[in-house]
């Protein structure tokens, strides 16, 4: 694995930067910092960071809408190589056969977890219903005070506006591994999956993903 992260020629074009940065030192941030993961909880040195007292913030979003945004990130990687058609994608993803899979495992084993695993869950939907009442939560959770204007700021800076200028700033892919990484932040909105579903996919959808969440006491917003 290191030889893997560490030697740009086996995954060419993808990263190269993020080695470089780690190599001059960037990528060393100073405590407290931010980690995001896409991380399974089988994977997660899950032990490790509680006996360190870290605090988790899972963010869910309802699984249709991630089918959408999923559908169109893999169309934007190396050049649209992997790119699957719609009705193609769409299957694939119902059956938990898409890259960084199975999300259902992955939503419902965090789950399991909650404050007192140190673990907040957060909905995206619930972000952009009430973005001002979540932040405010997360604050709390680890232990910071807001201003009124570190709100503000904060609520700028997550905007899909600001994010779609910066997204090139975060990415520690190479400029190459996206067609375009503006389109990395698309739309941003909850409900685009109706644009997308035809009416079987929508019913299978209901039957494989949306009853399984049901039964795991997770309810996610479709529409807002």
């Amino acid at each position: 694995m290191d030889a893997l992260l560490m030697d740009p020629s086996l995954v060419p074009g993808v990263r190269s930067k993020m080695i470089a940065k780690i190599q001059t030192g960037e990528y060393q941030i100073e405590k407290p910092r931010l980690i995001r993961s896409h991380l399974h909880f089988k994977l997660f040195p899950f032990k490790q960071a509680k006996d360190k007292n870290v605090k988790l913030i899972y963010i869910a979003r309802n699984p249709k809408d991630v089918c959408v945004s999923y559908f169109y990130y893999q169309r934007m990687q190396l050049n649209g190589s992997l790119a699957l058609k719609w009705d193609e994608f769409v299957e694939e993803f119902t059956q938990d056969r898409c890259v960084l899979g199975p999300w259902l495992e992955h939503v419902i084993d965090w789950k399991k977890l909650g404050i007192d695993d140190n673990v907040l869950h957060v909905t995206y939907e619930d972000m952009k219903d009430n973005l001002d009442r979540v932040i405010r939560n997360c604050a709390g959770f680890i232990g910071v005070d807001l201003s009124d204007e570190d709100i503000r700021r904060i609520k700028i800076n997550c905007s899909m506006e600001e994010m779609r200028e910066s997204t090139h700033k975060y990415n520690i892919v190479d400029d190459t591994y996206f067609t375009d990484s503006k389109l990395f932040v698309r739309k941003g909105i909850v409900g685009d999956w109706k644009n997308h579903f035809s009416q079987a996919q929508n019913e299978n959808f209901e039957k494989e993903i949306a009853k399984s969440l049901e039964e795991a006491g997770i309810y996610l917003k479709y529409d807002i």
